[in-house]
């Protein structure tokens, strides 16, 4: 078996060549360390609000994990549901899930409004256990009562 110790992404695609560095303001009202989706997100919403934003990153745009992941938007969190409910309780549970589920309409919107030319589709989500313990913090699906035999 050929095993290949490098990241696909960075052998696939042509590397951007570094932007062009701008001269920094002489002074904001928030700096933004990072050009990743979290830091574009946040500096977007603050100069929506009309906020003097200035965006420091140390790579290029979307350099690290933003530019490496398979284009999905999934919802859930990376916790089980079973271990956020002990943690957390079931109500905040709920509305953890449910913020998850609102960052797709969320994602959706930028989209739309920033005219972004990705393909975004809206195409379902399975997920599943590949080991034993995958499956233990699985809701069950139950048949409905109408279609018990």
């Amino acid at each position: 078996m050929c095993v290949r110790e490098h990241n696909y992404w960075l052998t696939t695609v042509a590397m951007p060549t570094p932007d062009a560095a701008y001269p920094l303001p002489d002074s904001v009202e928030v700096a933004v360390i990072g050009a990743g989706y979290t830091g574009l997100s946040a500096a977007r919403t603050l100069a929506k609000n009309n906020a003097r934003v200035a965006v420091l990153e140390a790579e290029t745009i979307g350099w690290g994990a933003s530019s490496r992941n398979g284009g999905m938007v999934l919802t859930g969190l990376k916790l089980g549901v079973n271990k956020l409910i002990s943690m957390y309780g079931r109500e905040r549970t709920q509305r953890m899930y449910a913020a998850s589920l609102a960052s797709i309409d969320c994602v959706e919107q930028i989209v739309g409004e920033e005219a972004i030319e990705c393909s975004f589709s809206r195409c379902g989500h399975l997920e599943v256990a590949c080991k034993q313990k995958h499956g233990s913090d699985r809701p069950r699906i139950q048949p409905s009562p109408a279609n018990r035999a």
